[in-house]
């Protein structure tokens, strides 16, 4: 609430899960509306946009490509591509970098952490069309999620069969898809827990005249990357908050895994991308290397600086410093003062 008050933003998403367990420890919207007098209150602000609405994702979908090729065996985290100095044409289409950066040769950690556009789509053409649209189902896009919740949206993948030449380009770097913030968190877990989706829940248990009804336990829903994928995208996540656009999102104590995403908005009546509306976010996880939490922050059309590295990650760096404190999960100091004391 006081980030889209601070940026004037037009609305703002947060939602916490456990990447281990599905569980969803939190799952806030701003503007808020009072349940106990909701006819104040407009249909539009009473949906819960966590899950009910869809985005272009923009930065913070290029884990899913990354992760993919590592996974198919196509690349690895220090192959480098060659990213044409910030100019690249593809289907009559001209693709540049966000602040007309001109990258040469990035490895694929490196395209990650400077979060370049045109890596992402070399990173995309080396995995090819088939296998790409098979990790993105597979990571749960398109569908609805499976949380006992109303109006649960399965946001928008285009069928493989549509893609043009420039399908392939424009999804690589979190454009032509549409996907709930829910859905996102749920992939995102799935790098983070050692490469399962996991059935995300609300609630632990149905209760009625104090005794349980129905339990809710943790659900594996597939394999989506092996651990070895999930362990190399922990390091490549790691380097982009502490080398490039997340930094942040880090937390002193605690290494944190993310990925920042500054999404320009779709205008449906020009039909065209605008210059001047964007979605930032910054998605993560934190401990890096064994995961409580995994937190996705979106700030919907922030005014003056509108970067997710600037307007998203510290509010994440917020919610996790606090979270983690409350989970009673020690920092690297704690734990070396415990092994120092056993």
């Amino acid at each position: 609430k006081n980030q889209v008050e601070k940026y004037r933003a037009d609305s703002g998403i947060a939602v916490v899960m456990d990447p281990n367990s599905g569980e969803i420890y939190a799952m806030a919207n701003v503007p808020q509306f009072n349940p106990n007098n909701f006819n104040e209150f407009t249909p539009e602000s009473r949906k819960n946009n966590s899950v009910v609405s869809s985005y272009e994702p923009g930065s913070i979908f290029k884990p899913i490509v990354a992760a993919a090729a590592l996974d198919k065996g196509v690349a690895e985290p220090h192959d480098k591509f060659f990213c044409e100095n910030g100019n690249f044409k593809i289907g009559g289409m001209q693709i540049g970098e966000a602040s007309n950066h001109r990258f040469g040769s990035l490895t694929m950690r490196e395209i990650i952490s400077e979060s370049s556009n045109i890596g992402a789509i070399k990173i995309a053409q080396k995995l090819g069309k088939d296998s790409f649209y098979e990790y993105i189902r597979k990571f749960g896009f398109g569908q609805k999620a499976g949380i006992r919740l109303p109006g649960v949206s399965s946001g928008l993948l285009g069928k493989k069969q549509g893609w043009n030449e420039f399908s392939l380009a424009s999804i690589s770097f979190g454009h032509e898809i549409a996907v709930t913030p829910l859905q996102m968190v749920v992939a995102l877990s799935a790098i983070a827990n050692g490469g399962t989706l996991m059935e995300p829940h609300i609630a632990k248990a149905l209760m009625r005249d104090g005794k349980m009804v129905e339990e809710f336990k943790p659900k594996k829903i597939r394999r989506v990357v092996s651990e070895k994928t999930s362990r190399q995208m922990m390091e490549i996540l790691k380097f982009a908050v502490k080398n490039g656009t997340g930094g942040k999102a880090a937390i002193d104590g605690f290494d944190v895994a993310g990925k920042t995403g500054t999404a320009q908005k779709y205008n449906t009546k020009t039909r065209s991308y605008s210059k001047t509306e964007f979605i930032s976010s910054f998605i993560g996880y934190a401990p890096a290397d064994a995961p409580r939490l995994v937190i996705l922050v979106m700030i919907d059309n922030p005014k003056g600086l509108h970067w997710g590295g600037v307007v998203a990650a510290p509010v994440f760096r917020e919610i996790a410093k606090k979270s983690l404190r409350y989970l009673n999960v020690p920092s690297s100091k704690e734990r070396v003062f415990i092994l120092d004391r056993a």
